[in-house]
């Protein structure tokens, strides 16, 4: 995905020196945000869930992956480094709206949540934020939790990720 970046950032339109330089220094955030994500998710998958040993490892790469996920797609606001405004900046809306309706697609079969939804959830209800929750949240977590974790997902992190290189990469 790194090398995609690279791309847009030499295909943007005439800037003035701050403003070039300001992107710049957005463009180079961006994209170490985006090696430091693949290589958390390398990490993740090399470690046993179902390996007690492994269990807080697991669950402390994951809770960091989620909490990328989220900086980089959830967050509102011009000056955060999403890859909406990434795609907005270098002038191409059209792939941050394929990003946007991709994340609004349904997380599950039973199409009760989006994958906004599902990440925004458990990322504000258990990770960056320590919300109030009932026992079913508790339940939708683990429920949500797994089917990042499950490889035979459709909405697992891989895939999610994978979808976001194919839309980036059209």
């Amino acid at each position: 995905m790194g090398d995609k970046i690279n791309y847009y950032i030499f295909t943007m339109k005439e800037r003035t020196t701050t403003e070039s330089l300001k992107f710049s220094f957005f463009a180079e955030r961006f994209s170490f945000n985006i090696d430091l994500l693949n290589y958390k998710l390398s990490w993740l998958e090399r470690i046993n869930p179902m390996d007690k040993e492994q269990q807080f490892e697991y669950l402390t790469i994951f809770d960091s992956v989620i909490t990328q996920l989220r900086a980089m797609l959830l967050e509102k606001g011009k000056k955060n480094y999403t890859f909406q405004n990434y795609f907005n900046e270098v002038g191409k809306p059209e792939v941050a709206q394929k990003i946007d309706e991709y994340l609004d697609s349904p997380f599950d079969p039973q199409n009760s949540r989006s994958i906004r939804t599902a990440l925004k959830f458990i990322s504000d209800k258990f990770i960056c934020h320590f919300d109030e929750i009932e026992p079913i949240d508790l339940g939708t977590a683990n429920y949500i939790m797994s089917a990042l974790s499950n490889p035979y997902s459709d909405t697992n992190l891989k895939e999610i990720l994978r979808e976001l290189t194919k839309i980036i990469g059209k």
